[in-house]
């Protein structure tokens, strides 16, 4: 949902495609503990803090565009 909307060039210019590049990285984040953490509650913990990120950054872009669009 991220990409079209940075594809598109909807206001605020820059944060669609920000936000893409942020979930992307912790996307990389998430294969990075998946591979350095033994199996663990540990690692648990830090693939819901990942996914929770991910969902608060998608969130908040998404209402971001969302919001300024209305104002356009």
């Amino acid at each position: 949902m991220l990409v079209p909307m940075a594809v598109l060039r909807m206001p605020p210019l820059g944060v669609a495609g920000t936000a893409a590049v942020v979930v992307g990285i912790l996307y990389l984040c998430m294969i990075i503990v998946r591979f350095a953490t033994p199996p663990s509650r540990l690692r648990l913990a830090l693939l819901a803090v990942d996914m929770l990120a991910i969902a608060f950054v998608s969130l908040l872009a998404v209402l971001l565009v969302a919001e300024r669009a209305t104002l356009v």
